[in-house]
This record gives C-alpha cells, sequence and structure tokens, in this order.
C-alpha cells in the first residue's frame, strides 16, 4: 500500500466552483480529481520537454525563440524549466 501525505490548499472561488460541478458530473471525489489533474499536468510537462528538445536539436527558430539585436536578430535558446523546483513564495 502506498504511503499518502495530506496537504491543504486554497482555491478561488470559481475554481471551487468548478470543482464541486466537476465532483457532481463525474461522481470522483474531489480528491481523486486533483490528484487525476496532478497526473495530466505531469504528463503535459513531459511533453513540453520532449518537444523542446525536438526544436532545439532540429534547429528550428520561431519568432518567439528570437531575440533583436542592434545588429540583427540572433536565436536564443527556449527558456527551461524544472517542476521538481519547490516554489517557496507560493504558499
Amino acid at each position: 500500500m502506498k504511503k499518502t501525505k495530506q496537504t491543504a490548499f486554497r482555491l478561488d472561488p470559481d475554481t471551487w466552483g468548478w470543482l464541486e460541478q466537476e465532483v457532481q458530473r463525474t461522481g470522483k471525489s474531489t480528491s481523486v480529481l486533483i490528484r487525476e489533474g496532478i497526473e495530466l499536468l505531469k504528463a503535459e510537462v513531459k511533453v513540453l520537454a520532449s518537444l523542446k528538445a525536438q526544436f532545439e536539436a532540429s534547429g528550428v527558430a520561431y519568432p518567439a525563440m528570437k531575440a533583436q539585436t542592434a545588429s540583427g536578430v540572433k536565436q536564443v535558446s527556449l527558456k527551461s524549466f524544472d517542476v521538481t523546483q519547490s516554489n517557496k513564495s507560493a504558499s
């Protein structure tokens, strides 16, 4: 059996209302919906990281990946992100 940890977080009224509607619509508990949402987010981050690696490996440059300079336009790398980093200021 997996060990689980408890946490608490706050939701704005609109998000809480939406979550309550989803509970009624799906018949799932709030915690199940939140766990499913987290799993979807983790999968999305993996897909985005894979796309980032593919873009950089192929040498494709989109306008958002370029920076204007005095002598012209230069390509810049995509901004990296790390989902394992905790955001201490978000509490």
